[in-house]
């Protein structure tokens, strides 16, 4: 091996590995799931969802999705599932159904989660959410 490239040849190793970490970290970036829509690449997804509409104009993102169980347990997923994601919950009024949330970090991203029953069975979770730039 030595003697194929050189006295260098960790060097590359390292260069390697670093690429292919990179190219591993961006993949959802550049490539986010179906299931996303519109939504930003890092928000989280409960298992088993299916995106029923998607919908970005200007600023602003609208999806629905379908997921499987209730409402409340669509609920309680993401009120305990957003504590660690990049958003933070800043509203849960009393009566349930809706999230308010922003971006952890800078704050421009803000809007709300609502929960329903689902016409197809299971629940339907809407996102709307908006991006100060």
């Amino acid at each position: 091996m030595r003697r194929i490239l050189g006295h260098g040849w960790w060097l590359l190793v390292i260069a390697a590995a670093a690429g292919l970490a990179a190219a591993y970290l961006a993949y959802p970036m550049v490539f986010p799931s179906a299931v996303h829509g519109c939504s930003p690449w890092n928000f989280p997804i409960p298992p088993g969802a299916r995106l029923v509409q998607s919908q970005a104009t200007g600023n602003e993102c609208m999806v629905e999705w379908n997921v499987p169980g209730k409402p409340e347990a669509a609920f309680a997923w993401y009120d305990s599932n957003l504590a660690s994601s990049d958003f933070v919950v800043i509203d849960r009024p009393e009566g349930g159904g809706r999230l308010g949330i922003v971006g952890r970090y800078s704050g421009a991203q803000h809007g709300t989660l609502t929960f329903a029953d689902s016409a197809a069975g299971g629940a339907q979770v809407d996102l709307d959410l908006t991006t100060e730039h």
